[in-house]
């Protein structure tokens, strides 16, 4: 039944009357209910008892409006969708305040070190303290959702020896200087792309670098993409050889280096 049409009955007389007897027969609606999305004026007409169908008997008109049900639900759907995504969110942001800078370390972290944990959202964003952080898990492999190097100055990810790979899920990393100086984040670590994923430079003041001169970039079976800033300084330089089945993409107008000895793709 579409609301935007009339919608026609005939109630019957309890016999034969003339024309126009019968509405108080008429049912009036205004105890419909207020459900319907749109406030739309709905005409019908309920049959005479008799069943004479005579036209214009028993009219009547009914007003809806949807809008005092559907905002009020809408209004709480959204709280809750808010809400759900707060309760969701795993942002661990670095500080850099303890004595060294070892990624285990639950004082150089807010609020707490990231772990293992595939869901995390790691912030490089410490305006003082150290400007490094040595990763130096021992179990692994180890994910994070995405890396976002946000500091305004240099930053370096360092790898301690024989400890495990850290890697990116479907976050990916992104350099996002907040200055107006070209600032470098380099990663100097062996790495793997856990996900098909995004690197991204932000702006002409973000440069990202990934160099290991003993260690590969592992893309397994994962679809690679940079996407650069159209400027000459925002350029990814990957130096680490970059293996692994998957596919590299490139977007943005800036620029890509690839400076190891590569076999992806085969």
């Amino acid at each position: 039944m579409k609301l935007n049409e009339a919608l026609v009955g005939v109630l019957p007389h309890p016999s034969p009357l003339p024309l126009g007897e019968g509405e108080p027969f008429a049912a009036s609606g205004q105890n419909w209910p207020d459900a319907l999305p749109h406030r739309e004026e709905l005409r019908w007409r309920l049959p005479s008892p008799s069943g004479r169908g005579i036209e214009g008997e028993g009219e009547r008109h009914a007003s809806f409006n949807g809008n005092r049900f559907l905002k009020p639900a809408l209004n709480i759907i959204t709280v809750l969708v808010l809400l759900v995504n707060q309760a969701s969110a795993t942002v661990y942001t670095w500080t850099g305040g303890a004595a060294n800078n070892n990624a285990n370390n639950g004082p150089n972290w807010s609020p707490s070190a990231p772990g293992n944990n595939s869901a995390a959202d790691v912030f490089l964003n410490n305006v003082s303290g150290l400007v490094s952080m040595t990763f130096n898990y021992n179990a692994g492999p180890y994910t994070w959702n995405s890396i976002t190097f946000n500091r305004d100055g240099d930053f370096s990810f360092i790898r301690s020896a024989n400890t495990t790979i850290l890697g990116t899920a479907g976050g990916g990393i992104t350099s996002a200087a907040p200055g107006t100086t070209l600032r470098t984040y380099q990663i100097l670590d062996e790495f793997r792309v856990a996900a098909s994923q995004t690197w991204t430079t932000a702006n002409q003041y973000s440069a990202l670098v990934v160099d290991q001169a003993i260690g590969n970039l592992d893309l397994g079976a994962n679809t690679f993409t940079l996407n650069t800033f159209n400027h000459a300084n925002a350029t990814i330089t990957i130096g680490s050889a970059i293996m692994g089945a998957g596919a590299i993409i490139k977007t943005g107008g800036g620029g890509a280096r690839f400076n190891g000895a590569n076999s992806y793709g085969s």
